[in-house]
């Protein structure tokens, strides 16, 4: 299926194992792709040696709106437009009961995973509403139900959910569509390495497993496949949505 996104301009933040399946995914869909990123320049390098032409790799930091701002204008002036942002920056925090979390974990996450995203819609927006284009939000499962052990991200995942609904309303007139795809736990190297931090988060890690009506975590790729579908141009009616790709551990 012809997706719509050959040449089409992509701002993807972060190079998770999520982000990276939406890179490869995006490459093969023959879109030029921008990767905003803070650290991990082998990988960034690893997909320049892929499709030197096709990329441009842009440093920021999410939590500083002026880098925000930078890196958006990086991508104007490599190709004059910006068609679509797909945010998957996420705070690599550990699973632990809310009174544990020491204050500077807590800040953190919630500049990176919610005040950060504002940054970013706000610095991509004009540019993405010129081009009538698309806007998808990588978050969690746990923005829609809680979660325990996360209840800082959690919370800004819940509030990011908010925020694209708030701003699929503003920019639908635009023929803007924006969403959020909300990932579960997801089969990577970064779960199972949380998995074993503490007795805690081992516990709380295996039970989310084990809840999984699939009995077994999404890949990475499958979590990819929706985000890339909702960023395209196939998608012309989908906006204002939070959409699990969890296995069916949450279904509301």
């Amino acid at each position: 299926m012809d997706l719509g996104l050959k040449d089409k301009i992509v701002f993807v933040g972060g190079l998770g194992s999520i982000g990276q399946a939406i890179i490869h995914q995006l490459l093969q869909e023959g879109a030029q792709v921008a990767i905003g990123y803070r650290n991990r320049e082998e990988v960034v390098q690893r997909f320049r040696h892929i499709a030197f032409e096709q990329v441009l790799p842009v440093r920021f930091d999410i939590t500083n709106l002026e880098e925000c701002e930078q890196a958006a204008g990086q991508v104007i002036d490599r190709w004059g437009r910006l068609d679509v942002l797909i945010n998957t920056i996420g705070f690599e925090h550990s699973i632990q009961p809310f009174l544990q979390m020491d204050m500077d974990s807590l800040r953190r996450t919630v500049e990176v995973e919610y005040l950060g995203t504002v940054y970013l819609v706000r610095s991509v927006l004009p540019h993405v509403i010129k081009a009538q284009g698309r806007i998808v939000l990588v978050g969690s499962d746990s923005g829609k139900v809680g979660n325990l052990g996360m209840a800082v991200s959690a919370g800004c995942r819940g509030a990011v959910n908010a925020f694209a609904k708030s701003i699929a309303r503003e920019v639908a007139r635009n023929g803007v569509l924006v969403n959020v795809v909300a990932p579960g736990p997801t089969e990577s190297e970064l779960w199972e390495k949380e998995k074993v931090k503490s007795p805690f988060a081992e516990k709380i890690s295996l039970a989310m497993e084990r809840s999984v009506p699939l009995h077994r975590l999404p890949k990475a790729e499958e979590v990819a496949s929706l985000v890339v579908y909702l960023a395209s141009w196939t998608n012309g009616a989908i906006t204002g949505q939070v959409v699990s790709a969890s296995g069916g551990l949450t279904m509301c």
